[in-house]
């Protein structure tokens, strides 16, 4: 296992949600794993605003992204040790679309020291990446800002409580191809906790159960 992973994707394509939960499950069998929250773009879904049940889960959490007056963005110097200090296992909550990816591209040189996992966040539900051809121009635009290749697919067909298990199956069938063709892995493919695994016609290696973890501000004034 690498010792840095860098989770990209577009907005809403649930790669904070899923850097939340995979945090989790690291550190279960992992000492010292740090989630940095490099998403300052995006003022709902943030992994910081989770802290509290990520500590508790033995996670620490670094608020790691900040933007110089020259509009450069930059990381915090906590988040900068991440990539010095060999005992932290990172896992870096990149920000959406290639312009949240931006901030990997300014750290390329000590980036590439790391050799990390880059792992893509990918929701077919969502317009920008409805197609594989959609989605292999998003990846292009994310690799060329942040100077760095993505190894690694994470699939999420999901439509919050409307998610079916036909949704999941059809949408592995699809995006598949990036293996064959692209060369892409498939890591992960995310199913909900909720969603019945019976039906799922998904390799049982592949398949990654997480919860809700991130809620729009109105939603828990409730």
């Amino acid at each position: 296992m690498n010792r840095i992973t860098f989770v990209v994707g577009h907005f809403g394509s649930g790669k904070t949600e899923f850097a939340v939960n995979y945090a989790q499950h690291l550190a279960k069998t992992t000492p010292q794993v740090t989630l940095i929250d490099m998403d300052i773009a995006n003022p709902y879904f943030r992994s910081y605003d989770v802290r509290d049940q990520l500590e508790a889960a033995g996670v620490t959490v670094i608020n790691g992204g900040y933007i110089h007056q020259a509009d450069l963005p930059s990381l915090s110097p906590e988040a900068y040790r991440v990539f010095t200090d060999t005992a932290i296992t990172g896992i870096f909550d990149v920000g959406g679309n290639d312009n949240g990816a931006r901030v990997l591209g300014y750290y390329s040189e000590e980036i590439d020291q790391t050799h990390p996992e880059v792992w893509c966040v990918i929701n077919p539900m969502r317009p920008e990446t409805a197609t594989v051809e959609k989605t292999r121009q998003m990846i292009k635009r994310i690799e060329a800002a942040a100077r760095t290749k993505v190894t690694s697919l994470i699939l999420n067909a999901h439509m919050f409580e409307h998610t079916t298990s036909r949704d999941i199956n059809e949408a592995y069938a699809a995006f598949k191809i990036f293996e064959n063709v692209d060369a892409l892995p498939l890591k992960y493919v995310m199913i909900h906790s909720q969603v019945q695994k019976k039906d799922i016609q998904v390799p049982e290696a592949l398949l990654f159960t997480i919860d809700t973890y991130m809620q729009k501000p109105w939603e828990t004034e409730r």
